[in-house]
């Protein structure tokens, strides 16, 4: 199978950091050797699957006006080492899994600051070897608990459970501390910098003796690329023998390849090297609508392959950087901090993007807009309901929107202590709006978009300068911080392993994939209406505001919205059993056969 181009997995730990958190590290390696304990997605589905999932749904309590989760593992499910010894997998491997997100959640990456698992969290009760209960701070939505807390946790082994070179597997105090009691946070934190420091290297990945050959999903780690003591992205799966859940692998191996560009992927798919992978748009016909699929073109030389449609329960974005507290990124340099802070400016950007034309002509239908906002187009829900986006493209309206708030092409013609800002963000007269946007290279389509974006933003008076960087580079810059920037953009945001869009892990103030350091008192608020029992739409538990949770989300821009592309897939003829392309990228290789 062939990785997007510039995507590859790098991390093993399913505890896995803010720079870990993506496809290729979780979707394509993680959940593959440890399997969360609800499994979520299957072909089109987008539902948990409860005969795939090492978890019973849970039971609801309130005891104390306090929503209480009650879970029990279901029996036989284990982790096995390479060298075939079993370790059941059950409450205690939960409890470990909950006690260090209580100790060092910012070390998480889908953590948000006071919401859920761990800071909502007031205890963690095992009942006995198969049952553990949570119980909340408050009487919150069923939903999101479900959909985007319990669904975050990951069952570990308890031979993980170590603290120093030396010590024997199971022999730290994580896994057995109370949730409450006094050494968790000592005990759990040692823990997680042994598994995170010393034995957590490239190296130990493939190793027979590695602690990180107990897996318990139907596939184990038999190659791990590496260059110099760095990832090249190689991966190579072979059959769990020791699996207990319902569906096994049937072929011998699965080997994931990466590529720089969609030209040397293409080249390797024309010549028979990869099954599964991707085709440019230009080498199919067009998709009769977004979501469908077309066929190859005779031209293209992919006689072998079938074309696929596919959909993304999740959106496109870029981060735009607020310069705020918060932020761990430097911005570019220029004055520009103001700028960034006006919505007025966000809107006009979004004004610019002809997001229909981009669907159509460089996507080929192979993409949706973002007509729903943070809410996908498709899969279609009930959660965006009458909520329509407002930012139908027209540069006349951006330019009228930048010359009601003083910019006359592209020149704050204000004077003033504020000129075009406000008192916290002043923008001096004959002030000039200069950005800069950071966006993964090595697909043609959306460079073109980016081009075509450049040149309706400059028509409005906006000068945006972009600057096409590997998907490493871009990985280091949005998340980590390893460069100055004004707008990132790695790829998008799938709603896993949150699936019910509240979004609190991207918008909410301090929030963990919050990397542009958005802080906004009113979105944080909207958001605990959504979660704390409220309507997603109406958000009637919020009543003192005046808009609802996804309105106020697209009004206020917190994240420069794009159509999301979803890319022909091709799967070889020479295969059967691969199922359609998961909205969630969930991929089950468990289930592919040969002809």
């Amino acid at each position: 199978m062939a990785w997007p181009p510039g995507s590859f997995a790098k991390s093993i730990f399913p505890y896995y950091s803010g720079s870990a958190f993506s496809v290729a590290n979780i979707s394509d390696l993680q959940v593959m050797l440890y399997r969360p304990l609800y499994w979520y997605g299957k072909g089109l589905s987008i539902a948990e699957q409860n005969n795939l999932s090492p978890g019973n749904a849970p039971t609801w309590t309130s005891p104390g006006g306090n929503l209480t989760a009650t879970f029990t593992i279901k029996p036989g499910w284990t982790f096995t080492n390479n060298h075939g010894v079993k370790e059941q997998l059950n409450a205690q491997s939960v409890i470990f899994f909950l006690n260090m997100y209580n100790a060092v959640p910012a070390h998480f990456g889908d953590y948000t600051p006071g919401y859920g698992i761990p800071d909502q969290v007031l205890n963690v009760t095992k009942n006995n070897n198969l049952s553990v209960s949570v119980e909340f701070n408050g009487n919150m939505s069923k939903n999101w608990i479900i959909q985007n807390e319990l669904s975050q946790i990951n069952p570990m082994p308890v031979a993980w459970d170590i603290t120093a070179t030396g010590n024997g597997p199971g022999t730290g105090k994580c896994s057995s501390d109370a949730y409450n009691g006094a050494t968790v946070k000592a005990d759990c934190t040692a823990v997680w910098t042994y598994l995170n420091g010393e034995n957590n290297t490239l190296s130990t990945y493939q190793d027979m003796n590695s602690l990180w050959g107990w897996d318990s999903g139907p596939w184990r780690l038999k190659h791990f690329g590496l260059s110099g003591g760095a990832a090249t992205g190689n991966q190579t799966l072979i059959p769990n023998t020791g699996y207990n859940g319902p569906v096994h692998s049937k072929m011998g191996q699965v080997v994931f390849t990466p590529f720089t560009t969609t030209t040397a992927e293409v080249q390797a798919l024309k010549q028979g090297h990869i099954d599964l992978g991707f085709a440019p748009e230009t080498d199919v016909t067009a998709a009769p609508k977004p979501g469908g699929h077309g066929s190859n073109l005779p031209s293209a030389g992919l006689g072998a392959f079938n074309v696929t449609g596919t959909t993304e329960w999740g959106f496109s974005y870029a981060y735009v950087n607020f310069g705020t507290s918060t932020s761990t990124h430097p911005l570019a340099a220029g004055v520009t901090k103001s700028e960034l802070n006006m919505p007025y400016i966000r809107e006009a950007l979004l004004y610019g993007e002809d997001q229909v034309n981009i669907v159509k002509k460089e996507y080929r239908n192979y993409g949706v807009t973002a007509g729903g906002g943070i809410v996908p187009v498709i899969p279609k829900s009930n959660l965006n309901a009458g909520v329509k986006y407002p930012y139908a493209y027209s540069i006349k309206n951006g330019k009228a929107l930048l010359k009601a708030h003083g910019f006359v092409n592209g020149v704050c013609t204000k004077g003033g202590a504020i000129g075009c800002g406000t008192a916290a963000f002043p923008i001096a007269h004959n002030s000039t709006i200069h950005f800069t946007y950071e966006f993964s290279s090595g697909d043609p389509a959306f460079t073109l978009q980016m081009q075509a974006e450049q040149a309706a933003w400059a028509s409005e008076g906006i000068h945006m300068s972009l600057n096409a960087q590997t998907a490493n580079t871009i990985i280091n810059d949005c998340f980590v911080g390893a460069a100055a920037w004004n707008f990132c953009q790695y790829g998008g945001w799938i709603y896993y392993p949150d699936f019910y869009p509240t979004a609190e892990v991207l918008f909410h103030t301090g929030a963990g994939a919050n990397f542009g350091g958005y802080n906004n008192a009113e979105m944080d608020g909207l958001i605990n209406g959504t979660t704390n029992g409220g309507n997603f739409l109406l958000n009637q538990y919020q009543p003192k505001y005046k808009t609802n949770f996804l309105i106020y989300s697209l009004t206020q821009v917190p994240y420069l919205y794009q159509p999301t592309e979803l890319g022909p897939g091709e799967v070889s003829k020479a295969i059967k059993g691969a199922l359609p392309t998961s909205p969630l990228a969930d991929f089950m290789p468990e289930y592919i056969t040969s002809k």
